[in-house]
């Protein structure tokens, strides 16, 4: 990685003990609500403390890890062909970290970067440099992870399915750290949407009940990833981003039909228009993901 050693530490520690959290919460949530039946002392601080996916994840549930624990499903099939696709993964995933991400990291935007000094060229191009540098270097990690847990026979979930050809900023989130999103989904999302109804205020407004639960989701997220202001506001643009999305979407349902809308989206031209309005949604919020917080401020400072 490209931090210095002590702050990489600190990060890494940080990191961990979060998604440490979240397992927790997990076995807790399910537990109580019936969807687990039983806790194997055995297994469970084996689950917790896993080291393939203790630093940066990819989260994966309990039930998953301990049908594999038990050989209730296999992790990865007993040939010569599916061990070797597993070595190769590991070091395609060492290319992506440590060759490619290196790589792109050289054009990258910086944490201190004064992106008002900048043109518009040269921001965008820091900004989607960062972009494809932080997917090869998160996505690259997993591969790795992924491939040792298959050949010890535990594993991991993908977490990872080309987020950039996610043709709609929900589509996103669903192909970019997946777990982290069916997590948040299972445990922020669907109470916040389900109680929201249930209220009388919202109960005929589904629309607006989503965007809510959308936009404490991301926010969720945002601060999960860090409590400077720059990953708060880019938990608030993803959420905006959704709200957008979700309205949108309701629009053209509203004008054009399900039906006729899905054809649309389809076609060659409502594909390549909806992933690049994507890529650029989603690059654009990763500046507040990468910026310090001192170059947050200035930057707000300078816009107002």
């Amino acid at each position: 990685m490209f931090l210095p050693d002590a702050a990489r530490l600190s990060f890494l520690q940080t990191v961990g003990l979060s998604f440490l959290l979240f397992r927790i919460l997990h076995v807790m949530i399910d537990a109580r609500s019936g969807v687990i039946d039983r806790i194997d002392p055995a297994v469970y601080p084996n689950y917790l403390l896993a080291f393939t996916t203790f630093m940066m994840g990819p989260i994966q549930r309990y039930q998953d890890f301990r049908d594999q624990w038990a050989d209730r499903t296999q992790a990865i099939e007993m040939t010569y062909e599916a061990h070797l696709d597993a070595g190769l993964r590991i070091l395609w995933g060492l290319v992506k970290v440590y060759v490619i991400g290196t790589f792109i990291f050289r054009f990258a935007l910086q944490p201190n970067t004064d992106v008002l000094a900048l043109s518009l060229g040269e921001f965008w191009l820091q900004l989607v440099a960062f972009y494809f540098f932080l997917y090869m270097n998160f996505s690259g990690y997993c591969d790795v992870v992924i491939g040792i847990g298959s050949l010890m026979g535990i594993r991991p979930p993908e977490n990872f399915n080309n987020p950039y050809f996610a043709q709609n900023i929900a589509d996103f989130w669903l192909r970019q750290h997946r777990s982290l999103t069916l997590w948040l989904t299972d445990y922020v999302f669907n109470p916040v949407y389900k109680k929201a109804l249930s209220s009388s205020s919202f109960a005929s407004l589904p629309l607006a009940a989503g965007i809510i639960a959308a936009m404490l989701t991301m926010l969720v997220s945002g601060l999960w990833h860090g409590t400077t202001i720059g990953f708060l506001i880019f938990g608030l643009v993803h959420g905006t981003w959704l709200a957008i999305y979700r309205i949108w979407d309701h629009v053209l349902t509203v004008r054009f039909g399900k039906k006729r809308l899905r054809k649309i989206r389809a076609s060659w031209p409502g594909r390549i228009v909806g992933i690049a309005i994507t890529f650029h949604a989603a690059a654009f919020a990763f500046l507040f993901f990468q910026l310090d917080t001192p170059s947050v401020v200035a930057l707000l400072k300078g816009l107002m």
